[in-house]
């Protein structure tokens, strides 16, 4: 999926511009709670995790997660997708 969009979200492939905002978004009390424990600690490890971790890389099959923002000024509000 390169990119959804709603009336009101947007849903698109995660870039290394996103790096600061996962970092933030991984390591919120609640995503560590429910989630675990990525590591990602810094925007160099949220670049490193977005090369490596296999829901963030797009392959044949298409499926993985997706940035969720808003459509009104692209406010990122969390991430989505569908796994195998």
């Amino acid at each position: 999926m390169k990119t959804l969009k709603t009336r009101r979200l947007v849903l698109r492939e995660a870039s290394n511009a996103d790096a600061a905002f996962l970092v933030r978004l991984m390591n919120e009390p609640a995503y560590l709670r429910l989630i675990g424990d990525r590591g990602v600690r810094t925007v160099l490890d949220a670049h490193d995790y977005l090369a490596t971790a296999p829901n963030f890389r797009y392959c044949s099959e298409r499926l993985g997660f997706n940035i969720v923002e808003l459509a009104d000024g692209g406010t990122p509000l969390g991430i989505c997708g569908l796994v195998r």
